[in-house]
C-alpha cells in the first residue's frame, strides 16, 4: 500500500498557508529564533526562487505571536516569548507597475490603516521618506512596543531598469532616502530584515544604513534557505522513493542523479552546498527532470545585459572565479 505523503507547496511562499494546510516544510525556524533573540537589522542577498519570501513570511508569523502555527517545528519548543510586535512588510516585487515614490506611500497607507494610525493630513502633506518614518513613530508610541520592518526585494525597482542607467539611478537615490529612514529612527525598531538579490555597495542604497548585518556569505547562515543533504534525505526520504521507483531506479543512482542535478549552491567557502527548494519539490513534484529554477528564476535583468554586450563570449565563464570581495562592489553602472 503505498504512503500518503504530505503536499507539496508548489510556488506556495506564505508560511501561514504551508502550515496550516500540512504542506510539507523544511523547517529553518531554529535560524528565525537565532536571529530575532536579540535587536538587530539584517540583510540577506540570495537568487530568485530561493526562498527568501518564505522566509520573511516566517519572520512575519514570528513577530505576529502566532505560537499554535509552528506547533511542530524547532521555535515552538525555544525560549521565544511570541510578543505581537507593529510590524511594516514591504514587498518591492510588485512595485514596478507604478511611481516608485507613489507605491511605497500607498503600502505604508494601508500598514497605518491596519493599525489604526492612519491621518489623511500626514499622507497627503509628507514625502514618501518622512511619511514612513511618521509611521514607525506613531506605531511605536501607539501600542508602546518597537516596531519590525521586514521588506522583500530591496533591489528590484533598480534592477528591472538596469539597462537604463539614468531611470535606476533615480529609483536607487529613491530607494536610498526611502532606507535611510530606518537609522533615523534606531530607538524604534526591535527588528529589520532586508532581502534582495544584488548587494550594492554601501555608497549607494545603504550609504546611510551603514549599521545593516549581512548574512549573506556568513558561514552561520549559509543554509537559512535552500536544502542541505542532510535536510533533503529527512524531508524528503518518502517523495524521493517514489521518485526512483517511477524512473526504475535503486535510491542511492536515484540521489546521486538529483544531487549533480540541482546540488551545488554554496554561499560560504566552508560551508555545505545547498539544493535549490524551487527544483526540488518542482522535481518530485512532477516526477521529472528538468531546468527548473532556470526557466523562472534566472535574472531577467542579467539577460538584459547579456544581450547589450554583443562581443561577450560566455564560455569564457566556465569555472570562472571571483573574490568574495568583488561581490560587495556593485554599482549600477
Amino acid at each position: 500500500m503505498q504512503k500518503t505523503l504530505k503536499p507539496l507547496p508548489v510556488s506556495i511562499s506564505d508560511i501561514t498557508t504551508i502550515l496550516s494546510n500540512g504542506f510539507q516544510y523544511v523547517d529553518k525556524t531554529e535560524f528565525v529564533y537565532n536571529m530575532v533573540q536579540y535587536p538587530g537589522k539584517f540583510f540577506l542577498s540570495r537568487p530568485r526562487r530561493f526562498g527568501k519570501s518564505m522566509l520573511l513570511s516566517t519572520f512575519n508569523e514570528v513577530f505576529s505571536g502566532k505560537k499554535e502555527l509552528f506547533k511542530e517545528q524547532w521555535i515552538y519548543k525555544s525560549p521565544w516569548d511570541w510578543q505581537v510586535y507593529p510590524i511594516i512588510r514591504l514587498d518591492f516585487n510588485v512595485a514596478m507597475s507604478t511611481d516608485l515614490e507613489f507605491y511605497i506611500k500607498e503600502k505604508l497607507s494601508i500598514v497605518a490603516r491596519n493599525y489604526d494610525i492612519y491621518d489623511e493630513n500626514d499622507y497627503n502633506r509628507l514625502p514618501y521618506d518622512l511619511y514612513f518614518n511618521e509611521i514607525i513613530i506613531n506605531l511605536h508610541k501607539k501600542y508602546n512596543q518597537q516596531v519590525v520592518i521586514l521588506i522583500d526585494e530591496y533591489d528590484k525597482p533598480i534592477l528591472d531598469v538596469i539597462d537604463d542607467v539614468a531611470l535606476a539611478s533615480k529609483k536607487r537615490d529613491i530607494l536610498k532616502g526611502f532606507y535611510t529612514v530606518i537609522k533615523a529612527v534606531d530607538e524604534c525598531l526591535r527588528f529589520v530584515f532586508l532581502t534582495g538579490v544584488t548587494r550594492f555597495s554601501r555608497v549607494g542604497v545603504f550609504s546611510d544604513l551603514n549599521n545593516l548585518n549581512d548574512i549573506s556569505m556568513t558561514p552561520r547562515f549559509a543554509t537559512i534557505c535552500g536544502v542541505t543533504q542532510t535536510e533533503l534525505e529527512l524531508y524528503f526520504k518518502d517523495y524521493i522513493e517514489q521518485f526512483a521507483k517511477s524512473q526504475n531506479l535503486s535510491i542511492v543512482d536515484c540521489m546521486q542523479k538529483i544531487k549533480k542535478w540541482y546540488n551545488g549552491f554554496c554561499f560560504n567557502r566552508n560551508a555545505v552546498s545547498v539544493y535549490n527548494l524551487y527544483s526540488t519539490i518542482l522535481l518530485l513534484y512532477n516526477q521529472e527532470f528538468s531546468n527548473y529554477w532556470f526557466t523562472s528564476g534566472s535574472p531577467s535583468f542579467l539577460m538584459k545585459l547579456i544581450k547589450k554586450e554583443t562581443n561577450l563570449e560566455l564560455f569564457k565563464f566556465d569555472n570562472y572565479q571571483l573574490y568574495a570581495s568583488q561581490f560587495e562592489t556593485f554599482e549600477i553602472d
